[in-house]
C-alpha cells in the first residue's frame, strides 16, 4: 500500500482521506500542502483541542 501511496503522491494525486485506513501521517502530511494552516485555525477554534478523531490521532492531523 505504501508504495502506492508514494505512486500517487508523485504524480501529484491525494488519497480520499475518510476511505483509506491505511495511509502514514508522512504520506497525508505531503499530499496536504495546507496542513499547517490548517491546524492553526483548529488551534485557534479548538483551543483545548477537545475537537478530534482516531483518523487525526492516527494520521497526526493536530500535532505541530
Amino acid at each position: 500500500m505504501g508504495e502506492l501511496d508514494e505512486m500517487v503522491l508523485r504524480h501529484g494525486g491525494r488519497l480520499h482521506v475518510a476511505k483509506d485506513s491505511c495511509m502514514s501521517p508522512e504520506t497525508f502530511a505531503a499530499m496536504y500542502p495546507d496542513l499547517d494552516r490548517f491546524r492553526a485555525v483548529k488551534r485557534e477554534v479548538d483551543p483545548e483541542g477537545r475537537f478530534s478523531s482516531s483518523m487525526a490521532r492516527r494520521l497526526r492531523i493536530l500535532e505541530g
